[in-house]
């Protein structure tokens, strides 16, 4: 008999297990995160279930899909439940941010039950921390440029923690940079007030590390990440203002600096489909991109 699976919403309190289950998985897409998960759970419509020691996770209202089960269990036992649940909404059965090797495993359990697209603007950006930090060789000079141009302009200027005694500066600065930014914002297909509302009101109670920058007495940019997994530091948000020259440059090399040189990779997410992001997140020459597909039911049934 099919049934609907009893999915929540995503608070506070599920931080415990549900990391300890993506921790289990070591997946180095940013969507195997609590931090991310629970940040941007309004806007993705997100909710969660436990199938003993799997996460299931449900995205996207009336035209669900699902997270790739992380954790460790029965994986076939996890896919009928959630397809008697796509079953039960009257929707085929759709799996997002599918990476290559769970894409082998479906594969096995299922074969030819699902279709595969890849998904490139949802292709997560890998670089090297090493490489970041230290800009080396010619095809990353431009950036060296840009933050020294930020250092003679703002002799000043110094990194600092986001702690309780600034967060409110960081709140107030991000609302100046959405007034700023307003026009630009109004055209993007992702809405992410919601995702940072989330984020910087509830900073303490996650695992989150946030760094700025502060120069003439005001911050210029800021920037929030967390473990990924043992080898993958990610990076949430980051903000700066865009006219002044090497805000952005000066934030993601201090950020890793101070908060990422215990890993070997950084994952700054996708790029949204977005022209100008993708120029942005491809100038810093990335190690590589993490490949995602959506897999979709193309059987009638379950």
């Amino acid at each position: 008999m099919n049934r609907h699976t009893d999915f929540k919403p995503i608070t506070l309190s599920d931080k415990a297990w549900m990391q300890s289950l993506f921790e289990l998985s070591g997946y180095q897409a940013v969507e195997y995160n609590f931090d991310y998960c629970y940040i941007w759970q309004e806007a993705l419509e997100c909710r969660v279930a436990r199938l003993d020691d799997l996460l299931l996770l449900k995205a996207g209202g009336p035209e669900p899909a699902y997270m790739f089960p992380p954790g460790r269990g029965d994986l076939s036992a996890a896919l009928d439940l959630l397809c008697d649940d796509a079953v039960m909404d009257g929707q085929p059965m759709r799996l997002f941010a599918v990476l290559p090797d769970q894409m082998r495993q479906l594969e096995q359990l299922r074969p030819g039950f699902f279709d595969f697209a890849a998904m490139r603007q949802d292709f997560d950006y890998i670089y090297e921390a090493e490489k970041l930090i230290h800009l080396p060789g010619g095809h990353l000079h431009s950036k060296r440029n840009h933050i020294h141009r930020f250092k003679e302009n703002y002799p000043d200027w110094r990194y600092e923690p986001i702690s309780a005694g600034n967060i409110e500066e960081v709140k107030a600065m991000y609302q100046d940079w959405l007034t700023l930014n307003a026009e630009r914002i109004a055209g993007s297909p992702w809405d992410e007030t919601v995702a940072v509302g989330f984020a910087l009101n509830d900073f303490a109670q996650l695992d989150m590390v946030g760094g700025l920058i502060r120069a003439d007495g005001r911050i210029m940019a800021f920037s929030v990440g967390s473990r990924l997994n043992a080898d993958t530091y990610m990076i949430h948000l980051e903000k700066a203002y865009g006219d002044i020259q090497g805000a952005y440059a000066i934030i993601n090399q201090e950020f890793a600096a101070h908060n990422c040189r215990d890993y070997r990779f950084i994952n700054r997410e996708d790029d949204l489909g977005l022209p100008g992001l993708r120029k942005a997140k491809l100038s810093y020459h990335p190690f590589g991109l993490l490949e995602k597909y959506i897999a979709s039911q193309k059987l009638s049934a379950c």
